[in-house]
This record gives C-alpha cells, structure tokens and sequence, in this order.
C-alpha cells in the first residue's frame, strides 16, 4: 500500500515538473519571439511603416545616447559620480551643448535651435536607410508576381513634435497584378517619442545658463513634473542628467559657463 501511494506522489510530482517545464518553455518562447513584420501584400503602407520606424528608433538611441548627436562631437568631456554618491558610474564623451575656453565668460550654445538640430540629425540618418526600405518594398512586391514603377529617390521631411517625430515622404509608386492596380504618392510615418519634450527643457536649461551662468532647475522639475533634472558641478564643467520619468529616456550634456579663474 506505501509503495502504491510513493508511486502516486512520483508520478505527480513529475506531472508538475512537467506542467512547470511546459509553461517556462511558452515563456521564453513569447519573450523571445520578435515583433511580426507587416505583410508587404496586405498591408503596404503599414509595411513601410514599420521599416521607416525601426530606423528612426535606432536614430533616436544614438541622439540618447550621444547627448543630442548621431555621432560623438568633437567637443566632449569624461564625467563620474562623486565618490561616496549613491549612483555610481563613468560617463565618456558627455557631450557640451555650451562652451567656452575663457574664464569668467559666458558660454557659446552649440546647438542654439536645439529641435532643429535633432531635426536635422535624424533627417540624415534615416535619409540612405530609407531608400532601402523602399528596395525592401519593391522586391516583395516583385517576388509576389507584382510589376512595380517606383519613381528614382523621393522627397521627405522631418518634424519632431510633441509626442512624435513625424516622417512626411513623396514618391509615386504604381503597383500592378492581374485585375489589380494600386497608386502612392506620399507617405506619413509617425513615430512615438517624448524626444521633443526633452529637448526643449534642455534648450531651456542652455538658455537660463547663458543668462543668469545658472539654472533653476529645480523650478523646472515644478513646472515639467514628468521630468527629473540633476546637476552635478565638477571643478570647471556642469553636468546635466535630464530624464523622461515616464519612460526612462535620458539625455546627459555638459556645460563650461562662467568659470571663475584661479588665482595663480
């Protein structure tokens, strides 16, 4: 009777082992498993959606990560939290989004139409991985016995707005197949980031420091209360960390500004 019942338990705990095993398993396999791409036959439109986004993320990370630039600037400092803080941590290439070399002077903005600038970073990243989401397009068209006259490149803009970077792009495309015959001549393209919100607190920042060799940050962090600003004054620079509480994106600049002089 005792081995019966031991036999029993086994073989339960097994089955949920097994149970376990089975729904770990579904686990890895939904975290794992990539977004679906779009069907280029079904869904065009949304097809060159999804590939004209996927660049623009990928801009968008290093403008992050870049302190406001695709490619690391020229001009850049080295930064780590005080010793005995509760982050720790180094910085490279922390970007200046305001310098000067003279002591006592107030500091040029090197971005003094920050949105613009962005603008203009992301217009020249996406601008070549465009065109080859338009080759993407038309060679799926093309394996699906579809006859294709795509017009030579395309116009497009860029417009970072609040809770967007807009993506506006003209070209004429004409698609054929048997009994079937579409036609695009532009394309909107959105793309869902708090980028200009970050942007314009820190083109506020700039602009309080040039006047005042200050900011009040704290007042801001009042008046944006999505936002977390700290400041961190090391013997020549000042280093800002401005970060989007709502989703975790944050741009680190620096600033040499009306840096008094040591007395020799």
């Amino acid at each position: 009777m005792k081995s019966k019942r031991g036999q029993i338990t086994i073989f339960i705990i097994i089955g949920i082992l097994i149970v376990v095993a089975v729904i770990l398993l579904l686990m890895l396999f939904n975290k794992a498993r990539p977004e679906p791409q779009v069907n280029v036959i079904e869904d065009p439109e949304g097809f060159l959606e999804q590939c004209v986004n996927e660049k623009i993320e990928i801009g968008i990370e290093k403008i992050i990560e870049n302190g406001g630039y695709i490619h690391v600037p020229e001009l850049t400092m080295d930064f780590a939290y005080p010793k005995g803080y509760y982050k720790q941590g180094i910085f490279e290439d922390v970007a200046y989004l305001c310098y000067t070399a003279i002591n006592y002077a107030r500091c040029v903005v090197s971005e003094p139409v920050l949105i613009s600038h962005l603008e203009k970073e992301i217009s020249n990243f996406i601008e070549p991985r465009i065109e080859d989401c338009f080759e993407d397009f038309e060679a799926g068209l093309i394996k699906e016995n579809y006859e294709t006259d795509f017009d030579e490149g395309f116009e497009f803009n860029v417009e970072l707005i609040p809770g967007d970077v807009r993506v506006e792009i003209d070209k004429k495309i004409e698609l054929k197949r048997t009994g079937e015959f579409e036609r695009y001549d532009d394309f909107e393209i959105n793309y869902e980031t708090s980028l200009y919100d970050l942007a314009i607190l820190i083109q506020e920042i700039v602009r309080q420091e040039v006047r005042m060799c200050n900011s009040d940050y704290i007042d801001l962090m009042r008046a944006n209360t999505w936002a977390k600003i700290e400041k961190y004054q090391t013997r020549d620079d000042k280093v800002y960390f401005v970060e989007d509480t709502r989703n975790g994106l944050e741009i680190v600049f620096a600033l040499r500004n009306c840096v008094l002089g040591v007395p020799s």
